[in-house]
């Protein structure tokens, strides 16, 4: 089981994101951005983070920066599907991020990443 926070300012997809990962049979929290997500990683510890980029407040690669910094053998999945002509392998370069993921993705595609970023 693994301990794992999403940062995702909209609520829907955060909700179905944490119930996808409650349902796989792991411990999931949700933060609303950048600044909240920051603050639940230093309070508690968390094996993969999930984080959307384009966010009110403090963007993800801003976000993403700060957690690996601080959190070095944290893994941080960057997600991004706001419009931006970003593949996976380029959020993945330009973040620092260990993975990224394109919304919208399947269920399969979420389970696939999240169990390579573990190993």
């Amino acid at each position: 089981m693994a301990h794992i926070l999403v940062i995702e300012d909209n609520d829907q997809v955060r909700f179905s994101l944490l119930t996808a990962f409650q349902a796989m049979g792991h411990d999931a929290r949700g933060a609303l951005d950048g600044i909240e997500g920051v603050e639940k990683c230093a309070a508690e510890r968390f094996d993969v983070v999930f984080c959307d980029l384009i966010m009110p407040r403090k963007d993800g690669a801003e976000t993403i920066r700060e957690l690996k910094t601080a959190h070095r053998d944290l893994k941080v999945v960057a997600m991004s599907g706001g419009g931006q002509d970003l593949d996976a392998l380029d959020m993945r370069d330009k973040t620092g991020a260990d993975a990224a993921i394109t919304k919208p993705f399947s269920l399969d595609e979420l389970r696939t990443c999240l169990t390579q970023v573990l190993g």
